[in-house]
């Protein structure tokens, strides 16, 4: 007779914990799109749910056909996005053919993305993703940000990590003596295998009235080297190379 009873509890608790998970939301599924469209639909419920076009918001696509993944069947298909004027996001996409496009991360809190391509900065078999992406903001001064990142694939997290960023332009205006001083920096970069070669130029300007022309009071340059470290999984800085 206990064990009757016990056996007639546990199955009255199994029916009350079926009847909690039914209410429960389903499991999110991979999510796949069947064209390029659709895609973008789908990249954009995940980086902006609360975006609508019909709001007059314009969108500027990117498509990148990609290898970013190592030893992967499928190749990839990059979708870089900025609704303007300057949400810009990321999305990796399985290239699954026939049944499409494969979701497989989606990167947000990004600026205006310029530029998409792919790179070769570390010595393996995968490329890297670059990514230039410019910011115009008021903030305590009025500047212009260019900045060049690089994206990889993590087979650990499966995702895209960042493993390197460095401004490429600058342009800043001190707003508290009216405009009439200016910084501007402009970097060149030298990609070669595991490092990075960035020759950076920074002249600060003025001009003696609001409606003269800014002369250079003094210009600096630095040659900085940026290697590649697998322990962190990012280039750190050479503090020997830098002048």
């Amino acid at each position: 007779m206990r064990e009757r009873w016990t056996w007639a509890a546990i199955i009255a608790g199994l029916a009350v914990v079926m009847a909690i998970l039914s209410q429960l939301p389903a499991i999110s599924q991979p999510k796949q799109a069947a064209s390029k469209e659709e895609a973008l639909v789908l990249a954009l419920a995940s980086a902006y749910p609360n975006y609508q076009p019909d709001r007059g918001q314009p969108l500027e696509v990117r498509w990148l056909d990609s290898a970013l993944i190592p030893n992967s069947t499928h190749g990839q298909l990059v979708l870089a996005g900025t609704i303007l004027p300057h949400d810009g996001f990321l999305s990796v996409f399985a290239a699954r053919s026939p049944e499409g496009y494969l979701l497989l991360d989606v990167v947000t809190d990004m600026a205006h993305i310029d530029e998409v391509s792919e790179v070769q900065a570390i010595g393996d078999a995968a490329p890297e993703l670059a990514v230039s992406q410019t910011l115009d903001q008021l903030v305590g001064a009025f500047f212009k940000i260019t900045v060049h990142s690089i994206f990889k694939w993590s087979d650990t997290e499966k995702r895209l990590v960042q493993i390197w960023e460095y401004p490429t332009e600058i342009e800043a205006y001190d707003i508290t003596t009216d405009l009439s001083t200016k910084v501007t920096k402009r970097a060149q970069l030298q990609m070669e295998p595991n490092r990075i070669l960035v020759y950076e130029t920074a002249t600060t300007w003025q001009r003696d009235s609001p409606d003269g022309a800014y002369q250079a009071l003094g210009t600096e340059t630095k040659k900085m080297r940026y290697i590649w470290s697998a322990k962190d999984f990012t280039f750190v800085l050479d503090d020997t190379a830098s002048n």
